[in-house]
């Protein structure tokens, strides 16, 4: 039989980035990217004031970008070249007892969101007033021309809605790092401490830009403290209806059914229903039973973003609505229709679809639906030590987070997720992006895992990055943001790497002839990997042909071959 190979490569697509994670259910993934391939040059390096610690977004040809220094581009994404940008005020300098969580300044941490219908940029911001106290404020532009809207910006504070008679919203002791979340017409911001430090709360502004007008709601009441909602900077999540949280150190819930209302919400998964003026329906939770003894040693929930996985991942009976729940001290497998209470498992224990321990991270997790589905969480390390640790592919295989391989390079402390592109759901089509910040590189890798192993399939280095950062990609382009040292407060970047198709590779590679238990060799001449789509066969011969292992083949890999002939039974 004679054998021929083919690559097939989808065509570029132009696709916008409204909101972290390419959309609210912050699984990282781009279905409508087949054509971007690990196999990218530097197009353009543009210099903006202030480290980027928010995702870039893309909107038509603009890359938005916002910065500590409190400052806002639109960059032309073609040339780098600067098209409008806004300083939003005085940034806050960080303090001596803040142990350089982000410094010299705060600006604008969190991603900001843009709604596609009306080409608005939402975003918040710490300044000074004209006191020299910090304040919150959310701005809104028009991404197309960087105007100002009407009746912005407005100012983030008050009570309550949840709790009008408890304490006002503290800008000085709040910092704003999840991405917003755009639902409904509205803009939710989550808050936590700055630097773990102070009676800081978790608090979400709900923000009405039609008035424009904001309201704020609060997790933990009265005198209690923390709980705070930081999620390593990954957004608020929604299913189209509920918005999912997670919180970390502070005061717990009482054991019982997550649908039961409390005053206290700390070290919970949260799924909240918006309500009239700001408020939440608590409609359920997930709390660890031992989340006392966590908290206690700094383990919190709120260290990752509630993921929800698409319908029907890992085929586990009774929960087609998964959500995986990173942590400081385990990986969570919860259902977001019964995310589980506090204490209601077999004897006073977790009640949750499964739970992998010593899976300790400080990052966001990131899904590939395709070649039998995978989640992947960086800077995974078994202890709380705060080191560098691998990333992570899990697997869901009949009710189970299954380890399923690792990279063989590590990713440092506080490394972004990764993010997925590819051709749909097609078998091989995707690629891992992620970003470390011990290296400052940028990597790809084969996004199966390959005798345990995520294959790294190119790297380039992007000097200093942020903690969490997420790069962003729109079909032909990848753009990161970067940060310089804090003795050089304005030395953040905006990098854009494009990966253009390379030449196809048509020709017949060779033509080996091979029978019954026989087996010969062909190569592909490429500059980089290759995905093998079909062989083709000539003779008595029936299809379909088998190529082991499938997906994306870097150079030097072999790949078998395998087809059933005419005669039965042979193969």
């Amino acid at each position: 039989m004679a054998l021929a190979s083919v690559v097939s490569l989808a065509q570029a697509a132009s696709a916008n980035v409204t909101t972290i994670k390419f959309d609210p259910s912050r699984q990282g993934w781009r279905g409508d990217e087949g054509s971007l391939k690990p196999a990218a040059s530097l197009q353009f390096d543009t210099p903006v004031s202030g480290q980027v610690y928010a995702q870039p977004l893309v909107y038509g040809n603009i890359v938005v970008v916002a910065t500590e220094n409190d400052w806002v581009y639109g960059i032309n994404k073609a040339t780098g070249a600067i098209i409008w940008s806004h300083q939003l005020g005085r940034p806050v300098p960080n303090t001596p007892d803040c142990f350089d969580e982000i410094s010299p300044n705060y600006g604008v941490t969190a991603t900001p969101v843009i709604d596609p219908t009306s080409g608005v940029v939402y975003l918040t911001a710490r300044s000074l007033d004209n006191a020299n106290n910090p304040i919150w404020k959310a701005w809104a532009y028009k991404v197309s021309t960087g105007e100002l809207q009407t009746g912005w910006p407005i100012t983030l504070g008050g009570t309550a809605v949840n709790d009008p008679t408890g304490p006002s919203f503290d800008p000085t002791t709040q910092n704003q790092r999840p991405g917003l979340l755009l639902l409904g017409g509205h803009v939710f911001a989550g808050f936590a401490g700055m630097c773990d430090l102070g009676a800081y709360k978790g608090w979400i502004a709900t923000i009405d830009p039609s008035i424009p007008s904001a309201s704020m709601w609060v997790d933990e009441k009265g005198s209690k403290v923390a709980g705070g909602i930081w999620q390593s900077g990954g957004g608020l999540a929604s299913d189209g209806t509920s918005v999912f949280v997670a919180t970390g150190n502070g005061s717990v819930p009482s054991p019982g059914p997550g649908t039961t209302a409390q005053d206290a919400l700390g070290m919970s998964t949260l799924r909240l229903v918006p309500g009239s003026g700001g408020n939440f329906i608590q409609a359920d939770r997930f709390t660890p039973y031992n989340a006392l003894s966590l908290s206690s040693q700094d383990f919190d929930m709120g260290s990752g973003e509630p993921t929800l996985l698409p319908d029907g991942f890992g085929n586990v009976p009774n929960h087609p609505h998964l959500v995986v729940q990173p942590s400081k001290s385990s990986l969570y497998l919860l259902d977001r229709d019964n995310l589980g209470g506090m204490a209601q498992g077999p004897s006073g224990t977790d009640k949750v679809v499964d739970e992998l321990a010593d899976q300790v991270s400080l990052s966001q997790a990131a899904v590939w639906p395709g070649d039998g589905g995978y989640v992947y969480v960086t800077d995974v390390t078994a202890t709380h030590c705060g080191c560098a640790g691998p990333l992570k592919a899990y697997q869901v295989i009949n009710g189970k987070l299954t380890i399923a391989g690792a990279t063989n390079d590590n990713f440092g402390f506080a490394s972004g997720p990764p993010v997925v592109t590819s051709n749909g759901t097609m078998p091989g089509s995707a690629t891992l992006w992620a970003v470390d910040r011990t290296t400052g590189q940028l990597r790809a890798y084969n996004p199966v895992p390959y005798h345990g192993h995520l294959v790294l399939l190119w790297s380039t280095s992007i000097g200093m990055t942020s903690k969490f950062a997420v790069p962003s990609t729109d079909g032909s382009n990848i753009f990161v943001g970067t940060s310089g040292p804090s003795t050089s407060p304005t030395a953040g970047h905006l990098l854009a790497f494009s990966a253009p198709l390379p030449p196809t590779p048509t020709a017949v590679v060779s033509s080996p002839q091979f029978g019954l238990n026989q087996t010969d060799v062909f190569s592909v001449a490429s500059n980089g990997a290759v995905q093998v789509r079909w062989v083709q066969g000539a003779g008595n011969w029936n299809g379909p042909l088998a190529i082991s292992p499938p997906g994306l083949a870097p150079p030097g890999a072999h790949l078998a071959v395998s087809n059933q002939f005419g005669l039965p039974n042979q193969t």
